[in-house]
């Protein structure tokens, strides 16, 4: 779902659908994208004249508003993940203007994909940035990067926006890791010249658990993905449980009480996320079960911590880490001074960092999983929106970084 943020109009991506209201909620448009003839053993050109397909949901897996250009772009799981791009004012009028394979194409894998500015020198300021899950979902897969820049301009639209011999705007996991390393993504926002996704996946490679949650970033300006690096994204009280598994995220500006917590001003940002411990069900560990809580990070906190990690690195300490994409390597000695602005270098690339980001949580739940968070502000106060797994919305004033209390519960839909 989206939002104009100009008419108040609401977008919807469904299975087969896309729908489009009026800012009363009432239908105006919609436009039908599936089910259509297609098969995960056909490429994204369709020419594969001897493969049977047959009728095939579209799961909406993307759905962004292109403000610079007045329309809204669609991205489903049909014919290997491509996008389409419709008219704002009637999303019936669409088009899919390239053969390029940009989202997950099965129901159940999750991509984020959202727009921001891009490198220096493009004809388009602005670029599509896609994180998404890898699905093996035939032979074409390891084809998509697991987080790219894409070009939105019409000459090279949904390309990755610049590519070199071995480097460009995107970042691919290894063919030995695809199957069983899988990275889910989140959510996705950019601040300060910097572009991040929140994900969940696992500490290492080699064994089955634990699962973690992380945030990744990149540099808008790094045409190479040099500047690409993760840290872990914690919330829990220490010594407590720890809410392992991120479930959904927002960015929004804090009431003055909650800044004034944080040591930051009201016009800054606060990251929202809410989290659930993980529980183990067989030989699946990335399930959430009913534990789940509410924490809160001041961006300038997670810009700070970034930092410190990669000039930790760059002063020789540790290893390189992420070795899904490359073997893991020790840390190379520098003399680099990393400021609040590095873009990268094609040393200690790319780069895993140890030192967390991390938050306790504000609320907790020992017997309900939360789904959604939104929050605005008003003056002194915060109020975040928590939507959960059984259709009930909750709503609840964050005090401070520690503290918070739920004030009302809505039920929107019971049970689902």
């Amino acid at each position: 779902m989206t939002v104009n943020d100009y008419t108040g109009q609401v977008y919807l991506g469904a299975v087969n659908k896309i729908y489009q209201l009026s800012n009363h909620l009432t239908l105006e448009a919609s436009a039908d994208m599936g089910p259509q003839d297609d098969s995960a053993e056909c490429p994204v050109t369709q020419i594969c004249s001897s493969t049977m397909k047959r009728k095939t949901d579209y799961w909406n897996k993307a759905l962004v508003i292109d403000y610079p250009q007045s329309r809204l772009i669609s991205c489903g799981s049909l014919f290997q993940g491509v996008c389409s791009v419709h008219k704002l004012d009637n999303v019936t009028h669409f088009e899919t203007p390239a053969n390029e394979s940009v989202v997950a194409n099965n129901a159940t894998a999750s991509t984020v994909a959202f727009i921001a500015h891009g490198p220096p020198k493009l004809p388009r300021m602005h670029v599509l940035y896609v994180g998404v899950s890898y699905t093996g979902n035939g032979p074409y897969r390891s084809d998509v990067p697991a987080v790219s820049s894409r070009s939105l301009d019409k000459s090279n639209m949904f390309a990755i926006a610049t590519t070199g011999v071995t480097t460009g705007t995107r970042l691919l996991i290894n063919s030995l890791s695809r199957d069983r390393y899988p990275i889910k993504y989140i959510y996705g926002f950019a601040s300060k010249g910097f572009s991040y996704f929140v994900t969940v996946q696992k500490k290492s490679t080699e064994m089955p658990k634990p699962f973690l949650s992380k945030l990744v970033r990149i540099c808008q300006k790094d045409v190479n993905y040099y500047s690409y690096t993760e840290v872990p994204l914690v919330c829990q009280f220490p010594d407590t449980v720890d809410y392992n598994l991120a479930q959904a995220a927002f960015v929004g500006r804090p009431g003055s009480e909650l800044a004034l917590s944080l040591g930051i001003t009201a016009q800054d940002e606060v990251l929202f996320v809410v989290f659930a411990k993980s529980k183990d069900e067989g030989d699946v560990y990335n399930k959430p079960s009913s534990q789940s809580a509410l924490c809160v990070y001041a961006l300038s906190a997670i810009h700070r911590k970034f930092t410190q990690n990669i000039q930790h690195c760059f002063n020789g300490n540790g290893n390189q880490g992420l070795d899904f994409v490359n073997p893991s390597l020790g840390c190379v000695p520098t003399q680099v001074q990393i400021n609040d602005d590095f873009c990268g270098m094609d040393v200690n690339t790319p780069l895993g960092g140890s030192m967390p980001i991390e938050a306790a949580p504000v609320l907790t739940f020992n017997d309900l999983l939360l789904t959604s968070v939104a929050a605005t502000s008003t003056h002194d106060y915060t109020v975040a929106f928590l939507g959960t797994s059984n259709g009930h919305l909750k709503k609840a004033v964050v005090e401070s970084v520690t503290s918070a209390f739920e004030y009302n519960d809505i039920t929107i839909d019971r049970g689902k």
